[in-house]
């Protein structure tokens, strides 16, 4: 599987490449770029995924595609999360949220918070975390997501598992 994202990381840079020499529109290229972050993210190539994020971030900015600056932002926080550059992580997600909020995408909305609440775990920050994490279950319950609702459903149950061992 790893030799199918290299694949498909080769094809993105291709691709970005092809359509930077064609005149793509910026818009087109944002959407590859942020979606070339997407693949290097997976393959734990992380400073070059934030690089992509980055680069994504401020096309979609430029042209103000609100949708799609959110989820670069949101790409960007988890790469930052990764990297433990929590506080960075923190205002990545933070800024995609007020975003969705703008927008009033409430599915944005729910995977803002349960990516907060992903970074306030890994801080060691229970109550944030447990916070963050039931905003996006209610969320999701609003929604009548049962995959999202049980996804969060199990975060929340490690949080809880978590304090009791440290409690232990």
């Amino acid at each position: 599987q790893r030799r199918d994202v290299g694949a498909r990381q080769r094809a993105r840079l291709e691709e970005v490449e092809h359509r930077r020499e064609v005149g793509a529109d910026h818009l087109e290229l944002g959407r590859v770029v942020e979606a070339l972050g997407a693949v290097r993210a997976e393959t734990r190539a992380l400073e070059p995924a934030l690089a992509a994020y980055t680069s994504a971030i401020a096309l979609a900015t430029a042209l103000d595609d609100g949708p799609s600056q959110s989820e670069a932002l949101t790409g960007a926080g988890s790469a930052l999360r990764v990297l433990k550059r929590f506080d960075e992580a923190l205002a990545a997600y933070q800024a995609a949220l007020t975003l969705d909020r703008k927008l009033g995408d409430r599915r944005l909305q729910r995977i803002d918070h349960y990516t907060l609440g992903e970074l306030h775990r890994d801080r060691g920050d229970p109550a944030a975390a447990t916070a963050a994490f039931t905003e996006s279950l209610a969320i999701a319950r609003e929604l009548g997501d049962k995959l999202a609702e049980a996804t969060t459903l199990t975060s929340l149950g490690r949080r809880c598992t978590m304090v009791m061992l440290e409690d232990a």
